[in-house]
């Protein structure tokens, strides 16, 4: 695989790992409000949750794989690193 590939790969694991963790609280947010009507409805949601937790374990096990290859880390604005690649968008 290319460098730059490397680092494609890398940026999008971590933008899927962010995505992710967004469904996973809106999710949370509606099984709340679901209970009122159908608490089957809620629980299928809050299963949901537990499946993108598993996702993100495996999309996060793939970036820790990737940083043992090589993939610099980035400092971003906060201060905080995340191993990206690059600092570019997806």
């Amino acid at each position: 695989m290319k460098e730059e590939d490397k680092q494609k790969l890398s940026i999008l694991l971590t933008h899927w790992i962010e995505h992710n963790e967004g469904h996973a609280q809106e999710f949370k947010r509606w099984a709340e409000k679901a209970k009122v009507f159908d608490g089957w409805v809620s629980e299928e949601l809050l299963d949901a949750v537990k499946h993108l937790a598993e996702v993100n374990d495996a999309l996060s096990n793939a970036l820790e794989r990737m940083d043992n290859t090589g993939v610099e880390a980035v400092k971003h604005d906060d201060g905080n690193s995340t191993n990206r690649g690059d600092s570019q968008s997806v």
